[in-house]
């Protein structure tokens, strides 16, 4: 028998055997429930005045108040009314709290969606304990906007790999 004719017969044992079956439910039972979240950071800053710790849901006025400023047009104007109708956006403000000194950094590292949860991760950045800085509180902070089709979703948020934060999405 040619070793062409003996892989043919055992791919067809094996395409065959009922080892497979519980193989193929798990993976659709687990595969079916992809989250389709998109994220995007529109602010980053050190100043962020009013920024609490943890992740919180904001508005357009929010951000603008984040930043010492106001929305002119009064509230008719702080609510996003361009997105695509098929997605709902969220603005979400994230923050480790106010800091003794400049130099603290916060980035988005990475976002991660998967059944109905959004995991952000962030990288938090610590001055050095010999740099000269300057002496003064900030508010280090980022603002993120969330469209998603699927809701609830809950948002988690992590610094380093340590869990800040949660929220969830039900609206």
């Amino acid at each position: 028998m040619s070793t062409r004719r003996k892989f043919r017969k055992h791919a067809q044992r094996a395409v065959h055997s009922p080892l497979w079956i519980p193989f193929i439910l798990v993976s659709l039972l687990t595969g079916c429930s992809r989250t389709l979240v998109e994220v995007s950071e529109v602010l980053n800053d050190s100043q962020c005045q009013g920024a609490q710790p943890g992740v919180k849901r904001s508005t357009l006025a929010d951000l603008a108040n984040l930043r010492g400023r106001r929305l002119l047009g009064g509230a008719a104007s702080a609510e996003p009314s361009s997105y695509n109708a098929t997605f709902d956006a969220v603005l979400l403000t994230v923050s480790n709290g106010p800091q003794p000194s400049a130099g603290y950094t916060l980035n988005l590292a990475d976002a991660k969606a998967r059944n109905g949860a959004l995991r952000l991760d962030y990288q938090w950045t610590t001055p050095p304990a010999d740099q000269l800085s300057a002496q003064l509180m900030t508010h280090p902070c980022s603002v993120v906007t969330v469209r998603t089709e699927n809701k609830p979703l809950r948002v988690s948020v992590w610094l380093n790999d340590e869990f800040l934060s949660d929220l969830i999405l039900t609206e």
